[in-house]
């Protein structure tokens, strides 16, 4: 009984640690736990007994405990330092981990494959919220500029509605704009998991003097990309159906397949004539490939997790610290990737051409000339592969060459330099430059409709076509030996 004792008032120990000094909670909490772990189990050394197991099962404990409780209390705290941050990472391993050991413990070798399907959906959850809180802090930054109302008391104001996503990015952004940092730095500070294309457009609109146009057209931008999703997503329901359908015909005929089918085989090569020993080619091909996966399926199961693990990694340096001042390697690896990507490079040569061009225009109106424009166009890139076309068209104007031919040389697009020819009215560049936005902007929607209607009834061919393949498999030779077992066949 005493072990369970001292095992609880350690426990108690780390909790009450991490409200004073997490960070030391937080490092010796798995020590205390391993220390408590050791004690249970030398105490028992003839077998486990009650208060051993009781005892073992509070150590094990202690550190899952600490850690949720550094969570709970990084919910209050507006600015979380290190300690909280490590214990909401660790929490977040720990959710996958076990979601991938329940999906392989009930489904075995499809659980990668559904892992995989679930950290797509979480992924894209989040995602989706982040985008709602980053319009809900755009809409309060609109909303204080047009009516001309002090930031820190239209944020601190909006920040009081409970029910709001944006409640803590705000009162994040209220705190550091107190403390004397401009809207951009106090953004990306407050609200660290702004969108970097956000930040970009807030930061040139404080260079060129433009603030609130920026922010009127970076909401009008993020509030289209919404309503665009919400059509796209409401006219892709009717594919839902079939498509959950198939998906669990698909499992269900694999998992036939790979218990059901083999047993067959066996009986057919012990107990049927020669003439009908021989399988389908179908069921052949599949029976092949499940014994492949079943070969190798730890390899299999190791490369998906790792998979995804990598591609967690990706999303989250290329999102998650996306706002920092210059962009890091996986950023870097990122923006090349999607700039030669056959049809990803369409979506993202439009998407930082219409960065671009919002920038141009905002400058040009504010008063500027041509080449600060350009340099704070290229300064606020949002792909860095776009980024040195602008850099070298920079580079060309400031060396004396007419805006239109440096253009054209830098590779930056013919309607750019279209926008900055001399033959046609100097002072319409951004009347031209904001038509170019509205095309750029469509062809953009456009591209984005094309490509999402367009993969759903692809992937429910290829399902549909998977399904087929599976159910004659399985059927065939089962129509075979009802033919063989009735003297059907001769």
């Amino acid at each position: 009984m005493w072990l369970v004792i001292v095992v609880f008032l350690v426990l108690v120990f780390c909790v009450m640690l991490a409200r004073w000094a997490p960070g030391t909670a937080l490092l010796s909490s798995p020590i205390l736990g391993l220390v408590c772990i050791g004690l249970a189990v030398s105490t028992a050394p003839d077998g486990p007994d009650g208060a051993s197991v009781a005892g073992l099962i509070v150590a094990l404990l202690i550190f899952p405990v600490t850690v949720i409780r550094l969570k709970l209390l990084a919910v209050r705290l507006s600015r979380p330092r290190w300690p909280y941050v490590v214990a909401d990472w660790v929490l977040r391993i720990g959710y996958y981990l076990l979601c991938l050991g329940l999906l392989i413990l009930v489904f075995q070798p499809f659980g990668p494959i559904l892992f995989a399907l679930f950290v797509a959906f979480n992924v894209q959850y989040i995602r989706t919220k982040r985008r709602t809180t980053t319009l809900h802090v755009l809409q309060a930054l609109a909303t204080a500029m047009r009516q001309n109302l002090p930031l820190c008391m239209a944020l601190d104001s909006a920040a009081q509605d409970e029910t709001s996503p944006a409640r803590k990015p705000l009162k994040g952004i209220v705190e550091w704009l107190r403390s004397g940092y401009s809207l951009s730095r106090a953004v990306r500070l407050g609200y660290p998991k702004c969108p970097r294309e956000v930040l970009v457009s807030l930061e040139a609109g404080e260079r060129v003097g433009r603030l609130g146009e920026v922010v009127e057209s970076t909401l009008r931008d993020i509030t289209e990309q919404i309503d665009r999703r919400r059509r796209i997503r409401s006219s892709q329901v009717a594919f839902l159906y079939p498509l959950v359908v198939t998906t669990v015909a698909l499992l269900i005929m694999m998992a036939m397949l790979t218990f059901i089918t083999p047993l067959y085989a066996d009986v057919v090569q012990g107990g049927v004539s020669e003439e009908y020993q021989s399988l389908p080619a179908s069921t052949l091909l599949v029976l092949r490939c499940g014994k492949f996966l079943h070969a190798h399926a730890a390899a299999i199961g190791i490369g998906v997790v790792l998979a995804v693990l990598l591609w967690l990694v990706i999303y989250v340096t290329t999102w998650r610290f996306g706002n920092r001042a210059e962009p890091t390697a996986w950023q870097r690896m990122a923006d090349v990737f999607r700039w030669h990507l056959p049809v990803e490079r369409r979506l993202e040569r439009i998407r930082a051409r219409l960065q671009a061009v919002r920038i141009l225009r905002s400058a040009l109106r504010a008063g500027h000339t041509v080449d600060f424009a350009l340099a704070v166009t290229a300064r606020e890139h949002v792909n860095g592969c776009f980024a040195r076309r602008l850099q070298r068209w920079h580079e060309a104007v400031v060396n004396g060459q007419p805006p239109a031919e440096a253009a054209r040389r830098a590779g930056v697009g013919s309607p750019l330099a279209w926008a900055f020819d001399d033959r046609l009215h100097p002072g319409g560049c951004p009347e031209r430059l904001e038509m170019l936005e509205e095309s750029y902007r469509s062809a953009h929607d456009y591209s984005q409709v094309l490509l999402r209607s367009t993969v759903g009834p692809m992937m429910i061919l290829l399902l549909g076509g998977m399904v087929g393949l599976f159910a004659h498999a399985l059927f065939m030779p089962l129509i075979d030996l009802i033919r063989v077992m009735s003297g059907m066949a001769p």
